[in-house]
Parts: structure tokens; C-alpha cells; sequence
């Protein structure tokens, strides 16, 4: 049996929330922020195509399956309907809530695609974006602040996805979580190409 095939054999297979994955790995490499991007996409698209929001997306409910060091799959685990609209007292679901949402506003596919890049923010740099002060300091701030720019955080092929990921205007992020991905695979193989990345990866 080859070394290869014997190391694919014996890795280790896990699954947890990304909360317990940052608990226990802290801020992650810019590889793995990749791949659960990329997972995340899969995972949602399917619900978005049947004009499905997932209103409450946090790192709590959001499951990795990893095989070694490597992402296998990702699962958007359901939460309680009566918590997963309401925002109103839930300071953990606040951090990943959309302008349009936390306003009352319409809110659409896009709005799902800012509380994943709040993750993705959240996965590189070890907090999310907004998190400072009370629930109704965080709310606010996601209406009106300026995001903190990914690229002290990230490789700049990752920060810029981040950083339109968190654009106010639903209009000026990704529209669709099918863009998105493509947009996560051509940041994954610029990377990929990078020695610094292949040898972190090895």
C-alpha cells in the first residue's frame, strides 16, 4: 500500500461547529478560511435556488466535517424557528447580521452572503467584525460603521472577497452564492500557486 493512500486511510475524521473549531484552532490559515467558504457555498446554494434564507447563519450552526487537515463538508445544522428570526435579544446572532435585516428591511440571498462574510471575517482575524459593546452597539454598527478591512487579517485575494462580502448595499456584494464560490476558487488556486501556501499545506 502506498504512503498516500495509507495516510488517506488513517486520517483522523471530526465534525464540529466553527465555533468549537475556533475555540480549539484559533484564527485559521487562509487555505481552510477558503475551503469552508467554498463549503458554505455548496451548502447554501441549494436553499437559495428555492428562495430560502437562512436568517440566524453563525458560526454555532455552521459544522465542518474535517478528514485530517482537510474540510470534507459543511452543514447549515436548522436552529429553533422562534431564535432564528429574532434578533432582537440574541447578541450572538447579532454579530452576523445584515444592514437590510437589522433595519427590517427585505431581505434576499445577499443578506445570508453578509453573515458569511462576517464568518469569514471572523475565521481570519479571530472576532467579527463588529462585536464591541452592547446588543444594540453591535446592531448599529452593522447599519452604520465602516467595516474593519480584512487585509490586516488576510491575504489580499481573500480580504477583497471579505470586504465586498461586507459591503452595506446588498447591490455591492456577491449576488448569488454561485458567484461567490467562483470568486472563493480563483482566490484558492492564485493562493495554491504561492509557495509559502504549498509548503503550509504539505
Amino acid at each position: 500500500m502506498s504512503k498516500s493512500r495509507s495516510r488517506r486511510l488513517t486520517a483522523r475524521r471530526e465534525r464540529l461547529s466553527l465555533a468549537e473549531l475556533m475555540a480549539r484552532d484559533g484564527v485559521l490559515d487562509p487555505m481552510k478560511v477558503l475551503e469552508i467558504g467554498l463549503r458554505c457555498c455548496d451548502a447554501i446554494a441549494p436553499l437559495h435556488a428555492r428562495w430560502q434564507w437562512r436568517r440566524g447563519l453563525s458560526p454555532s450552526n455552521v459544522f465542518v466535517t474535517l478528514v485530517g487537515n482537510k474540510v470534507a463538508n459543511v452543514e447549515l445544522v436548522e436552529r429553533d424557528e422562534s431564535t432564528t428570526a429574532d434578533f432582537s435579544e440574541n447578541t450572538e446572532l447579532a454579530r452576523y447580521l445584515a444592514p437590510e435585516r437589522a433595519c427590517g428591511l427585505a431581505d434576499d440571498a445577499r443578506s445570508d452572503l453578509y453573515a458569511l462574510g462576517c464568518i469569514l471575517f471572523e475565521l481570519s482575524a479571530g472576532k467579527p467584525p463588529f462585536h464591541l459593546g452592547t446588543h444594540a452597539d453591535v446592531v448599529l454598527s452593522h447599519v452604520m460603521a465602516s467595516p474593519p478591512r480584512a487585509g490586516r487579517h488576510a491575504p489580499a485575494g481573500v480580504a477583497e472577497i471579505i470586504d465586498r462580502l461586507l459591503s452595506k448595499e446588498p447591490g455591492e456584494r456577491y449576488q448569488s452564492a454561485t458567484e461567490l464560490r467562483a470568486a472563493l476558487d480563483t482566490a484558492g488556486r492564485s493562493l495554491e500557486a504561492r509557495p509559502d501556501a504549498r509548503s503550509a499545506a504539505a
